[in-house]
C-alpha cells in the first residue's frame, strides 16, 4: 500500500474524496462476506462438506471436470453405464438449439478399447456391470425392481461381438 502511495503521488496522480469516518463501519461491513469467501471454500473442501468442485460453483466459476483414462468423468452419483463403460459420455461442450447442452454426447468405443478394458469380452463386461448395478441399488440411487431390466438392457446393448 506504502509503495502506491508513493508512486501514485510521484505522479501526480488525481485523488478521490477522503471517505468521512462515518461511513467506514458501512464499508466495511459491506465488504465482510466477500473476504470470508476464501475460508468458507477451504473450510468446506478439508470439512469434506463438499468437493473442489462443488466449491467452484459456490464460488461462481465453471467447475473442471476430472476424467479417468477413458474419458468419463470421475466422482458423482455412479451408474453401470460410467462405471463399466462401452462408450466415452460427455455433457461438457454441446451445442445445438434451446436444449441441444442437455442431451449429452456419446462416442462408443473401439474393439482395441472394448479389448483392454474387457478381455473376456461380453461375461467380463457384465461382470463389472452387475457389480456397479449392485452398488447403485445399495446406494439407493437405482430401484431394486428396475435392476433386472437394466441387467437385461446392457446384455443386449454389449457393442462387442
Amino acid at each position: 500500500m506504502l509503495g502506491v502511495h508513493i508512486i501514485a503521488t510521484r505522479r501526480n496522480m488525481p485523488k478521490d474524496d477522503p471517505v468521512p469516518r462515518s461511513a467506514l463501519p458501512g464499508i466495511l461491513l459491506r465488504g465482510l462476506l466477500p473476504l470470508t469467501l476464501p475460508v468458507v471454500l477451504l473450510t468446506g473442501i478439508y470439512s469434506g462438506a463438499f468437493t473442489p468442485t462443488e466449491a467452484a460453483a459456490v464460488a461462481g466459476q465453471a467447475p473442471k471436470l476430472v476424467l479417468d483414462a477413458n474419458g468419463n468423468t470421475k466422482g458423482g452419483i455412479r451408474t453401470p453405464w460410467v462405471d463399466a463403460p462401452t462408450a466415452k459420455l460427455s455433457g461438457s461442450g454441446n451445442t445445438g438449439g434451446p436444449y441441444g447442452f442437455l442431451v449429452g454426447s456419446t462416442q462408443p468405443f473401439d474393439a482395441a478399447t472394448l479389448t483392454k478394458l474387457y478381455p473376456g469380452g461380453k461375461a467380463d463386461y457384465l461382470k463389472a456391470f452387475d457389480a456397479s448395478l449392485t452398488s447403485a441399488v445399495k446406494g439407493g440411487f437405482i430401484l431394486p425392481a428396475d435392476a433386472p431390466e437394466i441387467r437385461a438392457l446392457a446384455a443386449a446393448g454389449w457393442p462387442g461381438a
